[in-house]
């Protein structure tokens, strides 16, 4: 899992996390992030994340990857259209 600092940039808008806890850390699937590269062992801001157009796009095509490469998490999208981790039932 990513680990996500003050300095750490969002993979999605660029910007540093800065003082926020409110982000999120991704594992390094590569070569499953083909695709999404930007978010291999990357951290990203929660809201950037939650608004982002391709939120389900990529939730959908992390959650494949996590499955291929066996991981015991995936993603959730929220009512809110937040992002969050949960454990993938068996």
């Amino acid at each position: 899992m990513a680990i996500c600092t003050f300095h750490t940039l969002c993979a999605i808008c660029a910007q540093p996390l800065g003082g926020s806890s409110d982000s999120i850390g991704f594992p390094d699937l590569l070569p499953m992030f083909e695709e999404f590269g930007e978010f291999y062992d990357s951290c990203a801001h929660a809201e950037c994340l939650r608004m982002w157009h391709r939120r389900d796009e990529f939730v959908a095509y992390f959650n494949a990857a996590a499955l291929r490469a066996n991981m015991a998490l995936m993603l959730v999208v929220g009512e809110d259209g937040s992002v969050t981790f949960a454990k993938r039932s068996t």
